[in-house]
């Protein structure tokens, strides 16, 4: 603090992390002629490590292990800000700087296993002459059912500089109005590889060996990729508040934004070492245009705010399951309401809705223009009301959502749901507590996302539902 209204604030923080994350993706389900027989040599097929035959009446599926190692995600941030203060007027600039590093490993295997809700079984197929094509479920090390596609190596950084400054005016005495401005100055280094479907014959058991899931293992190779490009964003936001008097108060707001596309866009076949390249430009930066406006209420007890918005998206991604990349530009319009109310010191509830409706303006593929983009739904709501007895604090969240379609086509909709999340606290003393907290307590199924856009022939569709009940106590002790 320098005195007469300047300030100085300097942050900063760095963060080491590694890793890794595992993740079944069923990667094709079907009857045992579909998934089982189909593998090339099949002669038979058992339980894994039993003489047990496999059904054939049963219901199995191909399952691709996602196997990431999270090799480097340090990162780096600082945030250097300067602000002076008048009766009216404050104005504060500075200089934001971050280094992320993205370095990480894709390896996938791919596995039979049944379907079954309760301890699943792989699958041994065996050959003619009884040797193992998939030992202990293993068919392959790679995903040959998708080309080998995704064993890949990234190894990349993105370093951003990016000036600020805001003011903010008290033009009149019921009216203030603010003015950001933002420009990022980005710079993507470094390289990736992989991604190609190149396979070698390797002992990968260390048996001495080559076994038949062995003959062509998914590699990433020698074939390397530079990156080095640059990209900008420049982001504004201006807004106004009224204050029609003590309780009422009406606002609007205008703003673009954006952040970079980083890794989504690698392994797509652009050239990441033109900036000027013109394919590249088109991808490298997402970026949300949007005004909202609305009215605030405020009480003692209550409150209740009301947005209208309107938002223009343009998003570029890369899917790795489909292999697909999408230049995806959106429009969406909406209501947003937000609330709370004491009734009196033992009750209170608060809660929100959000209506949307959007729709896909411009698309690669244009068979989906004029479509309701895919997991949106109209509508998303929560509740929660809390009972307050002094030592006990008991209520639930409520939370739900209209249905949505799957994918972009429209073709195939995901039901509405409604979880509930109830929740019991007891304060045995002023250091102790415990509290008992419910998931999903009616056991709802509440599908998120859904691969297929239609369908299948076969009735069976892959999807991921939210977690099924489950209940969690707790004991807190403060010392």
């Amino acid at each position: 603090d320098f005195g007469d209204g300047w300030k100085l604030v300097e942050k900063a923080r760095f963060s080491a992390n590694s890793g890794q994350f595992i993740a079944p993706f069923p990667a094709n389900v079907g009857s045992y002629n579909d998934i089982i027989a189909s593998v090339s040599g099949y002669n038979s097929a058992v339980y894994a490590g039993t003489n047990t035959a496999a059904s054939t009446s049963g219901t199995y599926m191909l399952m691709h292990l996602f196997n990431t190692k999270l090799n480097n995600f340090n990162n780096f941030f600082n945030d250097f800000n300067l602000s002076k203060k008048w009766d009216n007027v404050k104005v504060n600039a500075g200089l934001y700087k971050g280094v992320q590093n993205i370095s990480m490993s894709w390896l996938w295997n791919s596995y039979l296993q049944e379907v079954s809700d309760n301890n699943a079984r792989m699958i041994d197929v065996k050959n003619a002459s009884g040797q193992s094509l998939s030992p202990n479920g293993l068919l392959a090390y790679g995903v040959p059912a998708w080309g080998n596609c995704c064993t890949r190596n990234y190894d990349t950084k993105y370093d951003v500089t990016a000036p600020y400054a805001q003011i903010e005016v008290n033009a009149i005495d019921k009216l203030s109005l603010d003015f950001g401005a933002r420009y990022d100055i980005g710079n993507v280094t470094g390289s990736f590889a992989g991604g190609n479907g190149q396979t070698s014959a390797i002992d990968m058991n260390g048996n001495g060996t080559i076994d038949p899931n062995e003959n062509n293992v998914a590699t990433v190779g020698n074939n390397i990729t530079p990156v080095n490009y640059d990209y900008n964003i420049f982001g504004y936001s201006v807004g106004a508040n009224y204050a029609i008097n003590d309780k009422n108060a009406v606002f609007a707001r205008i703003s673009k934004g954006g952040s970079a596309s980083a890794d989504r866009i690698l392994f797509s076949g652009y050239n990441y070492t033109n900036t000027d390249d013109k394919a590249l430009d088109a991808v490298k930066v997402n970026e949300v245009k949007q005004m909202e406006g609305g009215y605030k209420l405020r009480g003692a007890g209550y409150y209740l705010n009301t947005t209208v918005f309107y938002a223009n998206t343009i998003e570029a991604n890369y899917e790795a399951t489909t292999q697909k990349k999408t230049e995806n530009n959106y429009k969406s319009v909406g209501l947003e309401l937000d609330g709370y109310y004491r009734i009196n010191k033992t009750f209170e509830v608060r809660g929100g809705l959000t209506y949307t409706k959007a729709e896909i303006k411009d698309a690669l593929d244009k068979t989906i223009v004029g479509n309701t983009p895919r997991r949106t739904p109209k509508l998303m709501y929560n509740l929660n009301p809390n009972v307050n007895l002094g030592k006990v604090s008991t209520g639930f969240y409520l939370i739900g959502v209209s249905k949505a379609f799957a994918q972009d086509n429209n073709k195939l909709t995901m039901p509405a749901y409604m979880l509930v999340n109830p929740y019991l606290s007891y304060q045995f003393t002023k250091n102790l507590g415990a509290s008992i907290n419910g998931n999903n307590i009616f056991d709802a199924i509440g599908v998120t996302e859904a691969e297929e856009g239609s369908i299948p022939a076969n009735g069976i569709v892959r999807g991921r539902p939210l977690s099924g009940r489950s209940l969690s106590m707790s004991i807190k002790f403060d010392f």
